[in-house]
């Protein structure tokens, strides 16, 4: 296995900025519930009630002490859930949007290589108080999309208009979008992630990368040698 690279996930509630495509933006809630699908994990008590602290908090505080409404409460939960994950497609495609650097431009290649990690993967969490932790998507292949192809002259332009014109320093850091989709949740990869400390891993596939420069899309990455 090969050593993680973690990736902070960009909560981008501005979401519409970027281009229109008919992949769903990543959250906390539906990786949990193709967690929970894929991995056929059973609905017990302290699952559905840290369901409820997260996100019904008032319905927690005003029924958990009286056995009797709790009871009933946790039960239209448990129901509630199991709707939320039987909507589930594990076969949907996703995105997440994510910040990345270019490295020096290559005049060989005409580009920007883009580093990223082999065993990247991206924690989604709601808070670090949540009861329902964490699930981190890993990517089998992310860092094989490594290069931005941009012609010299543009590539210049792209430099000078992030060049801060006092200190001479270079912002290069740029926005993408990664699509992705998720494998198969019974597989040695899963189970090789949890050995080594990966909690609640979801394994996705990346299909493409778009590149943007603030709101706006300049490209994708293309994968190179």
């Amino acid at each position: 296995m090969k050593k993680f690279g973690l990736i902070f996930l960009l909560i981008v509630f501005g979401y519409s900025v970027f281009a229109q495509s008919s992949a769903t933006p990543v959250n906390f809630l539906n990786m949990f519930f193709s967690y929970l699908k894929g991995n056929e994990v059973e609905l017990s008590d302290v699952l559905v009630e840290g369901y409820i602290r997260d996100y019904h908090g008032t319905v927690y505080t005003q029924n958990r002490n009286n056995e009797f409404q709790w009871y009933g409460v946790l039960e239209q939960y448990r129901e509630n859930m199991a709707a939320e994950i039987d909507r589930i497609d594990l076969n949907a495609s996703y995105s997440v949007a994510i910040n990345a650097n270019f490295e020096n431009y290559d005049f060989s290649r005409n580009g920007f290589p883009v580093p990223i990690s082999e065993g990247t993967y991206i924690r989604l969490s709601e808070s670090s108080m949540s009861r329902l932790g964490s699930i981190n998507l890993y990517f089998l292949n992310l860092h094989n999309f490594n290069f931005f192809e941009m012609e010299r002259n543009q590539a210049n332009d792209f430099l000078t208009s992030r060049t801060d014109r006092y200190h001479g320093g270079v912002n290069r850091q740029v926005r993408l979008l990664v699509f992705f989709n998720l494998e198969e949740f019974s597989s040695t990869v899963n189970d090789n992630l949890i050995m080594v400390g990966l909690n609640n891993p979801v394994v996705v596939t990346a299909n493409r990368v778009e590149v943007y420069d603030n709101n706006r899309k300049i490209g994708d990455l293309v994968i190179s040698d």
